[in-house]
């Protein structure tokens, strides 16, 4: 429920002064920007799609294929939740988090009741027997450990080494049964300005203003110590970027907007932090702008009719950063994504908008395939934050957008392959799938639109939420995403 207090930053960050519109991010600076409508001017569709290349879904020697996760914050103690995840065929399970200060309030007295005492151990073991890969969140500085006395800020220097060490105890304790957790996330949207926050929130806050690349060089020199002392416990764990932030587009800034944040991760690679991380965590959002099938996140030039989700503009970004420095063989986390929607600015949680998050969802997992994301975490199961979750708090009621994630997790999970395939008026995702070759398609402009087969008709075709389709030379087809079966 931390992230309920999010909402009290609305007028405290110090983007809200800012024109542009409501960066799709996690904090929410971004609620107040604008009078009225926000659903800003848009172009017209463009008749091809064509502003990215296709990439096959696994970079370069990575194992993994591509599936989809979602944060919860009690998978094993809530036994109709997690059966409902379960049923959802979510390969990741993504806790935030264990607390450095809760578990280390005094330097070297370790205290791990305190991580039974909120269930996370038991979340681990039940996520272990059900054979998922959890990804832990490790934040909150400890008191005597503190820079500028905020919990979510800095480590100071000197105790780095201590920081190291309890990682270090960390992976020695739950990398192994019953525990298993292989995947360790360095703090969450540690590129957060500190100076705009108050301490204890559930992200950030290393992120300074004042410095080159925001501070990036700093965690640089913190995952430097800490990297080599948790793969010297074991070498199989995985060690992750903080989920970063990266509020706006720094290479195409909005006019009026400083995207000086969204250079932190090239501060990392500037101090040499390359080798020294596993995965890069990253968290992408859009705004609900009303109507079916209309989003946008004008901080980085997406929008629902011209490139779609924005996790594509962020996951391009990264990876023209990691070239620019050379950085190869690395993985990337969208750690959290979802649709935002804002009651002061559009009606949230009427048939439009919970069937716009529906579609989203599918929409942002076809292309996190073809953009080679390896997992997509959902934010969150539980409706606790602008209206994301897959449902309510006590499981019910139960949202389109879980059943749409449950049949995409059944159609598309463990797909090993996806490229763009889009045309005329359409957005196209082809996905290597179990089954064969899948496509993903929907119109560009929401309005139903006819796609019509040159050659070989689909031998299958499904509906957002699994109902069959009737397979025809010519398919209408709108904003809502429609999965088209070609087999092997």
């Amino acid at each position: 429920m931390k992230r309920l207090k999010w909402l009290s930053l609305l007028f405290v960050i110090g983007f809200t002064a800012l024109q542009a519109i409501p960066a799709a991010s996690s904090i929410d600076q971004r609620a107040a920007e604008q009078e009225g409508n926000p659903t800003p001017d848009l172009p017209e569709a463009p008749q091809a799609y064509s502003l990215y290349l296709p990439y096959m879904i696994r970079p370069p020697g990575s194992p993994y294929k591509i599936t989809f996760g979602v944060e919860t914050w009690s998978y094993g103690a809530n036994e109709n939740g997690s059966n409902l995840l379960n049923q959802a065929n979510f390969t990741w399970i993504r806790r935030n988090g264990l607390i450095w200060s809760d578990i280390e309030p005094g330097k070297g007295n370790r205290i791990w009741s305190a991580a039974s005492a909120v269930d996370l151990e038991g979340d681990f073991k039940h996520a272990s027997e059900k054979g998922k890969k959890i990804i832990l969140v490790v934040r909150s500085t400890p008191t005597w450990a503190q820079v500028d006395g905020k919990a979510c800020g800095r480590i100071q220097e000197e105790d780095i080494p201590a920081f190291a060490s309890f990682m270090a105890d960390v992976v020695k304790r739950y990398s192994v049964a019953p525990y298993n957790v292989m995947y360790y996330e360095i703090g969450n949207e540690p590129d957060a300005a500190a100076v705009n926050l108050s301490g204890p929130e559930t992200f950030g806050c290393w992120g300074d203003p004042s410095e080159a690349f925001y501070g990036g060089r700093y965690y640089a020199q913190v995952l430097k110590q800490v990297y080599p002392k948790m793969k010297a416990i074991n070498p199989e764990i995985n060690v992750l970027i903080g989920g970063l932030l990266m509020d706006c587009d720094p290479v195409n800034p909005p006019a009026g907007k400083d995207c000086a944040m969204s250079r932190y991760m090239e501060g990392i690679l500037a101090d040499g932090g390359g080798p020294y991380f596993d995965f890069v965590s990253f968290h992408a959002y859009d705004y609900y702008q009303g109507g079916h099938g209309n989003y946008s996140n004008g901080n980085w030039n997406s929008a629902y009719n011209t490139t779609g989700p924005t996790l594509i503009a962020k996951i391009q970004f990264l990876r023209n950063l990691m070239a620019t420095y050379n950085v190869t063989g690395k993985n990337y986390l969208a750690t959290e994504i979802a649709l935002l929607c804002q009651s002061q600015y559009t009606t949230c949680g009427d048939d439009a908008h919970q069937k716009t998050k529906a579609y989203y969802a599918v929409q942002a997992y076809a292309a996190a395939i073809a953009e080679g994301v390896v997992g997509s975490i959902w934010y969150h199961q539980y409706n606790i934050w602008n209206e994301t979750g897959l449902m309510g708090v006590n499981d019910t009621p139960i949202y389109d957008v879980y059943h749409a994630v449950k049949f995409a997790g059944q159609e598309i999970g463990a797909s090993n392959g996806g490229k763009n395939v889009s045309q005329g008026v359409f957005f196209i995702y082809e996905l290597n799938s179990y089954k064969g070759k899948i496509w993903v398609a929907w119109s560009k402009d929401g309005a139903t639109r006819s796609l019509t087969f040159t050659g070989a008709l689909p031998k299958a075709a499904y509906n957002t939420f699994g109902s069959s389709l009737s397979v025809k030379s010519s398919m209408d087809i709108g904003a809502a995403p429609v999965y088209l079966e070609w087999g092997p």
